[in-house]
Formats: structure tokens, sequence, C-alpha cells
């Protein structure tokens, strides 16, 4: 479900959705409504999966042991950042299904290549900022924050990120390594690299979309033109993971 059409670039035209000076209530609330809904679609898939969530963190564990979920790594056009890496919190580990992992290295595979190299020979990688969560995180997450885009298990919904199915993306970041260096780039930070992010925004929305229409994956569009802005990928469960692949793969080739 991508929305919106408006690539702002000047750094501070992107709002903070969290504050009520940039968002009122009722249109932070109006935002939130419309993620929801978005989010109910996903919820029919695992409902006609069968799939039973991840409910404790044990329970993440115990599927990480068995395979069920693996270690993201860092990929093409991909970088899991620092913050699941260390699980600060217990905050989303870095562990999703082989079939997400998979479609995610397949997206940043083919948003690299769309997004081509620069003459330095730089690295430019997307983000992802939160994979699988367990429900008892899901409902402490949905606690946290009333503008927090969360699903709350206590009203009997389950998020797409208890299966493991699920992952953001960075909607205005960017990681960039130059001469062994790599640097975070983000709207909350001072730079000189709006172009590149708003260029690299608009090529993954184009894949997405053309992903989604594919029925590969159902994307949500969370908080666009704001600093919190992320693209919420969910994987069809009710499909192989080599079909999702060739169906990403289809799409790089045309």
């Amino acid at each position: 479900m991508l929305v919106s059409e408006a690539i702002p670039t000047p750094e501070g035209q992107l709002k903070d959705f969290y504050n009520p000076a940039d968002y009122s209530d009722a249109e932070a609330r109006a935002v939130l409504e419309d993620i929801h809904q978005g989010i109910a679609f996903e919820q029919a898939w695992f409902a006609e999966s069968g799939r039973q969530p991840l409910a404790t963190d044990m329970d993440v564990d115990q599927a990480v042991q068995r395979g069920k979920l693996i270690v993201v790594e860092d990929k093409p056009g991909i970088r899991a950042i620092p913050r699941l890496r260390n699980q600060f919190e217990g905050y989303s580990p870095p562990y999703l299904t082989p079939r997400a992992d998979a479609a995610l290295e397949a997206i940043g595979q083919v948003w690299a290549d769309a997004e081509g190299s620069d003459a330095d020979n730089s690295i430019w990688q997307l983000p992802v900022t939160s994979m699988v969560r367990s429900t008892t995180y899901q409902a402490r997450l949905a606690t946290l924050n009333p503008r927090q885009p969360s699903v709350n298990p206590a009203d009997d919904e389950h998020s797409s990120h208890e299966f493991g199915e699920a992952f953001d993306l960075d909607g205005c970041g960017l990681y960039l390594t130059r001469q062994g260096v790599t640097q975070a780039i983000h709207a909350r930070m001072p730079h000189d690299n709006w172009d590149k992010l708003d260029s690299s925004r608009k090529v993954l929305k184009e894949v997405l979309a053309e992903l989604e229409r594919s029925e590969a994956v159902h994307v949500v569009e969370e908080m666009p033109e704001t600093t919190r802005w992320v693209y919420h990928i969910c994987v069809n469960p009710l499909m192989s993971a080599h079909g999702i692949v060739k169906a990403i793969r289809q799409l790089h080739a045309s």
C-alpha cells in the first residue's frame, strides 16, 4: 500500500511524526488508522496459513535453534543497523525466516542494481530497522508511545513481525561506505546527501510497487514525509521462498 507521491528534499522539510507541533493528535490518529488498515491485509494471510506467532523471546530463540529463523547478515544494498546486532533491550533481534531473508536479499540486490554505482565505488545500503518480534515484545511496543504504529496483541491482533516474515526498511536513511569508512546518513542528521536520499527512495518505491503487484510481498508505507518514514514489508506466507525470489528476479530481469 504505497500512498505517498511527494519526495521532499531540503533539510527540515520532513516533519517529526512524534512532535505535536508538526502533527496534531487528530492528524496522527488518521495516519495510524491508515497504517492499521494496511496491516490488516497481512493478518488475513496468516489466518489462512494457519501459522502461530512467536509468543515469547524464548520461542524466538528456539526457532533460531531449529532453523526456522536465521541470522540476517549484511547484503548487497542492505545493512542491519547496529541496534539489531546488539539486540538493545531485546528489540527486534536480527532474525527472519529463510523465506523473508531471501526476499530481503533479492530486494536489496534489485535496488542496488537500479541505483547503479558511483564513480568512486562508494557502497550504499538501505538500513533494515526491524525484523522478528515476539508477541511479548510487540505488546510492550504497543504501550510505549501512542503515536507508535503498532498492532497490539491485547486486541487479538498480531503483527507479521511476530511470525518472522516482515522487516522494515528506512525511508529516509542510508549507509554510505567510502574508502573503508562507513557512516549513517539520515534525515535527522546534518549531511549533504539529500539528492541521494531522494533518488534512492524513489527507486525503492518503484521496486516495491512492482513487487507488490506480483503478490509476493505486501508493503505498508508508514509515516511518509516524516523523519520516521519506513517501508514495512511482509513476505507472503502462502508462497514458497523459491516462488518469492523468482518473482523478484523476474522484476530484476525486466
